[in-house]
């Protein structure tokens, strides 16, 4: 039987005590020597040195000036272009400029008098929609996703229903040749549609537009799977039991620990249904799982028990302070790490999950993990909410299908 419990967030995990995970020292800054990413095919950067891809910034106000601000993470390096002026529509209107994706990695817009949040910017990212909704993706030219459309699939997990939501992008061809990637997405409810707004903030990470926004710059064709959640069972579902926690006495370490039989679960059952249903790669290659706070530990796990099956794994925000350093040296101490898929980190600052994520890094690499399967990026401004998630998933989607592309070029 599952233990009362009372209502938490996500966020409530980021006060979890860190103690000492790993025993490392940990660095504020992204290493270029971890850059690479972990996709399979299709699309190779050329590093240009000039300007090669062009942004589009579309708001529903007219603005006199609109200025795009790259920047680079890595170095400090900084670029402000004046933005035309492309059009309107009964959407808004359209702004638009070159940047240099070999230069830099994130944007922010400057219109009038107001600056919006810093996103990811890169071969993947056709533009980015200053909707009344917030800052989300969008691609120029094609209709502004406004609710995604979906399939549910129902399976069975523990005599209940689990709900997996399908999105397949519109031209989706169920009998073509060329088949489609796979990308499994944690906590579903927060993925497609802002109809499922609920916790963590501003709600959906608008993945399918996303989606449609590389597909629209690249040769990369993929299908996404998220996998639903629910208050009452995610703190145990994407929890794997690795022994103690490291504060148990902790408001927020309320769980049963079944991430294990989940796990389990999602590739048993559900991967396999996916493969057989849709038309889809069936490698690790083309198959990626990624999550965020418990998700993105739920994520980890998953991808350093089955290689097999993830080649890309994103953990954003993790939440590895659940666990101490004993309990993760017992995780990774017989993980051949050559098998490894390619992970993908992300957080923002001590608020957020920080000194565990860069703890899980740098000791990592301390124990032999290849350097070109290892990604990480600090936002100094993130939080633990949606939308820094959905802002960085662009480069997220770099890490699985053009792992050269992230080595940024200074």
């Amino acid at each position: 039987m599952m233990k009362n419990k009372t209502k938490n967030t996500r966020a409530g995990y980021l006060k979890t005590s860190v103690k000492g995970l790993l025993s490392v020292t940990v660095t504020a800054a992204v290493c270029l020597s971890v850059f690479a990413g972990c996709g399979s095919d299709d699309k190779s950067s050329s590093n240009p040195s000039t300007p090669d891809h062009t942004i589009y910034f579309r708001t529903e106000i007219q603005a006199d000036k609109v200025t795009a601000n790259f920047f680079n993470t890595v170095n400090g390096d900084k670029e402000d272009v004046e933005m035309k002026n492309t059009g309107s529509d009964d959407n808004g209107y359209v702004y638009s400029c070159m940047g240099d994706t070999a230069k830099y990695n994130k944007v922010t817009f400057t219109y009038d008098d107001s600056q919006t949040k810093d996103v990811a910017f890169n071969e993947f990212v056709n533009g980015w929609y200053n909707s009344s909704y917030g800052l989300v993706p969008y691609t120029e030219g094609e209709k502004l996703i406004d609710k995604a459309e979906f399939t549910t699939e129902t399976l069975k997990y523990k005599d209940s229903d689990k709900e997996i939501y399908v999105w397949t992008p519109e031209n989706y061809d169920a009998d073509s040749a060329e088949k489609y990637s796979t990308i499994y997405l944690y906590d579903g409810q927060w993925m497609l549609v802002r109809d499922f707004e609920s916790g963590m903030g501003s709600g959906c990470w608008n993945v399918a537009e996303s989606v449609t926004s590389m597909m629209k710059e690249s040769k990369n064709k993929a299908i996404v799977v998220a996998i639903s959640t629910t208050e009452v069972t995610r703190d145990d579902e994407l929890v794997p039991d690795l022994g103690e926690f490291a504060d148990p006495d902790s408001a927020f370490v309320i769980s049963n620990k079944e991430g294990i039989p989940f796990c389990d679960f999602v590739v048993n059952e559900v991967v396999p249904f996916i493969q057989k249903k849709y038309n889809v790669y069936t490698d690790a290659a083309h198959t990626s799982i990624a999550g965020s706070s418990l998700g993105g530990m739920a994520a980890f796990y998953a991808g350093m028990e089955h290689p097999d099956v993830f080649g890309t794994v994103g953990a954003l925000s993790p939440a590895f302070a659940f666990y101490d350093e004993s309990a993760w040296e017992n995780f990774l101490k017989d993980k051949d790490f050559e098998k490894s898929p390619c992970i993908y980190m992300y957080s923002g600052d001590v608020q957020d999950n920080k000194l565990s994520a860069e703890a899980m890094k740098s000791g990592l690499l301390d124990k032999g993990f290849p350097k070109d399967k290892l990604f990480y990026h600090y936002n100094p401004n993130g939080e633990h909410l949606v939308p820094y998630w959905r802002n960085i998933f662009p480069e997220y989607l770099v890490a699985m299908f053009d792992r050269e592309a992230l080595l940024v070029k200074v």
